[in-house]
């Protein structure tokens, strides 16, 4: 199984930002990437290019404007190698999304400083080796209008600050 994960900023983890130190690792601002809540970190399947859609757009429902978005795939078998857990107890998020597609959320769990810096350390060099993805704000656009137009989102429940942005 591959598992979404959005990043904030590429730059934090493909070792463009400078840690002025004697052997520096990855830079400190990454880690906030993969911020916890409860030791859990929000991912979402991504086994197909529908499932990927399905991330992107339940990604993007969590904003208050269309921008553009990274991200890396994760995968099942190395997280098991770095003994991180993935759960499908808690539905995922989204604002007027339809219910059903919720379901494709995944968490990672019971998360420690010890694990989520070998989830860092799995997903740097990704990074650095171009094993990301870009989705364009146009990108964005075209598939919510698609998500939408499909009754796959209900606008009513999507938050005020991105129906502006998208004139809906």
């Amino acid at each position: 199984m591959k598992l979404l994960r959005m990043l904030s900023s590429l730059e934090r983890w493909d070792g463009h930002r400078d840690v002025n130190r004697k052997n520096p690792t990855i830079c400190g601002d990454a880690i906030a990437d993969l911020r916890t809540s409860n030791n859990c970190l929000s991912t979402w399947r991504s086994n197909d290019e529908n499932e990927k859609d399905i991330a992107i757009v339940a990604l993007a429902l969590g904003r208050d404007k269309a921008e553009k978005l990274c991200f890396v795939l994760l995968d099942e078998n190395e997280l098991h190698n770095i003994e991180i857990e993935i759960s499908d107890k808690c539905k995922g998020r989204a604002g007027g999304l339809n219910e059903e597609l919720l379901n494709n959320h995944r968490d990672l769990i019971e998360l420690d400083y010890n694990h989520i810096g070998k989830l860092a350390n799995y997903i740097s060099p990704m990074v650095r080796e171009g094993h990301f993805e870009v989705v364009t704000k146009l990108q964005i656009k075209e598939l919510l209008t698609s998500f939408k137009e499909r009754n796959l989102i209900d606008v009513t429940k999507v938050n005020d600050n991105l129906k502006h942005d998208l004139s809906w």
